[in-house]
């Protein structure tokens, strides 16, 4: 009898300790400035989205490492390379690419910042943390970043280099 006592007790433990890390968890996500959603997903909170876009405000004010503004040789250096840019996501577009990912992700990130950044790669990217049922009806992996063309899942390289070779874009 008091092995089985000793087992219920032992197990009750284990439930509760569950419990109090399950909801640690959840408190540390709201402390970063998420909250959890269905099937394990967190969705940034107004405060959170809020400092991402003052954080791009700041990011368009660039200043040089001196702290003067950049010249204009740079910004036309830049507006052609963004207009590069440009070109080679619009070529990804019409290839049928869709990027799907989450702005919490790190390798999204990564990805996104090769190909330009998420404003540059709006026309192909999918935000899942703000259109949820899109990725889930459409996604063929739960997994992000998932990228596909033409509805088939791509699973080579995340190279900006591979993914153009693989729908003939140059960059």
């Amino acid at each position: 009898m008091k092995k089985y006592t000793l087992i219920i007790i032992i197990i009750f433990l284990i439930i509760v300790s569950a419990f109090f890390v399950i909801r640690s968890n959840q408190n540390q996500a709201r402390e970063r400035g998420f909250y959890p959603v269905e099937d394990g997903v967190e969705k940034e909170t107004e405060e959170y989205k809020d400092m991402i876009i003052e954080n791009n405000k700041e990011d368009e004010d660039k200043i040089t490492e001196n702290g003067e503004p950049e010249k204009e040789e740079e910004k036309e250096t830049e507006d052609k390379n963004k207009a590069s840019a440009n070109g080679f996501i619009r070529c990804l577009a019409e290839a049928g690419v869709v990027i799907y990912g989450s702005k919490t992700c790190p390798a999204c990130a990564s990805l996104t910042s090769s190909l330009g950044g998420y404003e540059a790669i709006k026309p192909i990217y999918v935000e899942c943390s703000e259109e949820w049922d899109r990725c889930s009806s459409e996604m063929q992996t739960k997994y992000v970043p998932e990228i596909q063309i033409k509805g088939k899942l791509y699973t080579g390289s995340r190279s900006p280099d591979r993914i153009a070779e693989a729908v003939n874009c140059e960059i």
